[in-house]
């Protein structure tokens, strides 16, 4: 069968056509366009909330989603809905599974566990390509486990049973690569491309909880003044300084060395949990 291809050159950001593909074994390669070109009009909020029409929109399977990069130019992603997430990340599965190809523009996966919905999948490889648009020629960041293929529990995880959650390393100073998951000093974190990788996934909108050791927060928070967002609304991003209880970025332990990304559940799976 054939790929779904753009309809117009403004519009193109992303394209996951899975009919083509085994079920076993279907992943995200050769199905991604890496020539991201911007839209005339951009979503202003951080936190823009998914479901608003003029954000996301649905034709059949096909979706497309206006996401403002880091950069301040808006970009369509665009994906083919074939995925669902059942249950919740704690008690969970997921029916058709994409895989994050092992390498893409801005990352490197590491590991087995590579499945996430098509929502997760792109959203991760608009942020990892949205660091390369502010910082050409960075080294890609790690990614880690996401899902198994079909879901369900996954070593040495509680949650990860969706297909909604992700484990991402931190960016090292120096445009230095990182192999692995590394605890970092504060000097040779690099807050800066942390921050855009961050700043590229809030602004989809569909960002439930980023978990990272209160310990970095306070760099990133402060990081994220100087990008010119309101304390008002940072605030309302991070559990540092406030502890806000309805916090996106929350301290939780054995987290210094990565953030674990977790999604909220794609509008058209029905049978999704929090």
């Amino acid at each position: 069968m054939s790929r779904v291809a753009p309809s117009s050159v403004y519009l193109f950001a992303l394209l996951f056509a899975s009919l083509a593909c085994t079920p076993k074994t279907r992943t995200a390669h050769g199905y991604l366009s890496d020539k991201y070109l911007p839209s005339a009009a951009a979503p202003s909020s951080i936190t823009q909330k998914v479901g608003n029409e003029s954000v996301l929109e649905s034709n059949g399977t096909l979706r497309r989603q206006l996401v403002t990069s880091p950069s301040g130019k808006a970009y369509w992603i665009r994906w083919q809905k074939t995925t669902e997430s059942y249950g919740s990340c704690n008690s969970g599965r997921l029916v058709n599974g994409l895989r994050l190809p092992r390498q893409g523009t801005g990352y490197r996966h590491i590991g087995d566990s590579g499945f996430g919905t098509d929502e997760t999948v792109a959203y991760l490889r608009f942020a990892a390509w949205a660091v390369t648009e502010q910082y050409p020629n960075t080294v890609p960041v790690v990614i880690g486990d996401l899902s198994d293929e079909g879901g369900g529990h996954l070593r040495p995880h509680r949650s990860h049973q969706s297909g909604r959650d992700a484990d991402v390393g931190l960016y090292r100073t120096k445009n230095r690569k990182l192999r692995w998951f590394k605890t970092l000093p504060k000097e040779e974190t690099d807050f800066e491309k942390t921050w855009a990788f961050i700043e590229a996934l809030l602004r989809t909108g569909a960002v439930q909880y980023i978990f990272l050791d209160r310990s970095l927060q306070e760099s990133l928070y402060e990081h994220g003044l100087t990008r010119g967002f309101d304390k008002n609304e940072l605030d309302q991003v991070f559990e540092f300084p406030g502890r806000s209880k309805r916090a996106i970025i929350r301290h939780v332990r054995g987290h210094k060395n990565h953030l674990h990304v977790r999604f909220i559940c794609p509008t058209d799976d029905d049978d999704c949990r929090k």
